[in-house]
């Protein structure tokens, strides 16, 4: 709930094969579905907010900045800006943000 911060459902979230996806992070809803950084990994999952399924799976790795690959500076960050349709995304101690727009396909 926006106001009390209650828990208004959960969702169970898994991949194609039906495996449970675990350790999500960092939500970004819109609608009927959220972008999830899986925690200490540079990986961005889709999830349909209405059946749990992952439906696009992202791997932002070549965004780490070089010098921090080996520091655990693993992405961190997503953010929507409506009035361009991109996402922002930044990483633990990263320097930089990056703004991505996604397409389907």
């Amino acid at each position: 709930d926006s106001k009390t911060f209650d828990t208004v459902r959960t969702v169970a979230v898994r991949d194609a094969g039906g495996n449970p996806v675990d350790l999500l992070n960092e939500l970004e809803c819109l609608g009927s579905w959220a972008l999830a950084n899986r925690w200490q990994s540079n990986e961005i999952v889709a999830i349909d907010l209405g059946t749990g399924s992952v439906v696009g799976t992202l791997d932002l790795t070549e965004l780490v900045p070089p010098d921090l690959e080996r520091s655990g500076a693993v992405l961190n960050g997503i953010a929507y800006r409506s009035s361009t349709d991109t996402y922002f995304v930044t990483g633990k101690l990263w320097p930089v943000m990056y703004e991505l727009e996604l397409r389907s396909g």
